[in-house]
């Protein structure tokens, strides 16, 4: 026992450090645009950032292992991920739990933003402001956003809740034309 500064007997040194035992965590966000997704790792202290091409859904996996070599972590650590709430559904929150990856659903108008000045607006420094706040509310900090509760699948929209195909959609002006590019929204992926 370890006294304390009455010299009254305190908490053991074993006690004290289990308080203060972390265990490592990875943690992702991810910026989308329609040419290239921007994915940002970092471990509480490092950041890294990857560019994958826009839909490679194999492709969003494997930089998390390198992450986690890069930096010692296990495989087998956890990762933590978010993204913010749109039109998708919540197909992807489904996908990440399912592969292990706790994740978070975001509802964008909580997002804190610094209203004093204007700011650069880059997928680089988009998502590298997001994993900044994904790590400030998994240590404790709630007033950074507000999760949204995630719908059964019952519940939710038969229309939004499976992942968006590569093949082209009628474009909103209705005359038949296709628009160029896949259905992907912005936001956290």
């Amino acid at each position: 026992m370890i006294p304390n500064l009455r010299g009254e007997p305190g908490m053991t040194a074993e006690l004290q450090a289990k308080d203060y035992e972390r265990t490592a965590v990875l943690y992702r966000a991810m910026e989308r645009s329609d040419a290239k997704w921007r994915l940002a790792f970092g471990e509480g202290t490092r950041q890294r950032q990857v560019g994958i091409a826009a839909g490679d859904m194999a492709g969003r996996l494997e930089p998390v292992g390198k992450a986690k070599a890069k930096w010692g972590l296990e495989l087998e650590a956890r990762t933590v991920s978010g993204y913010e709430a749109g039109r998708d559904g919540f197909w992807r929150h489904r996908q990440r739990l399912a592969l292990g990856i706790a994740n978070r659903v975001v509802d964008a108008a909580s997002i804190e933003v610094s209203r004093r000045a204007r700011r650069a607006k880059t997928d680089r420094l988009e998502a590298r402001a997001r994993l900044g706040k994904s790590i400030r509310y998994e240590q404790g900090e709630r007033g950074v956003w507000r999760e949204v509760r995630v719908p059964a699948v019952a519940w939710e929209d038969p229309s939004s809740s499976f992942p968006p195909t590569l093949t082209p959609f009628p474009s909103p002006g209705g005359r038949g034309a296709m628009a160029p590019f896949p259905r992907w929204g912005k936001g956290w992926g």
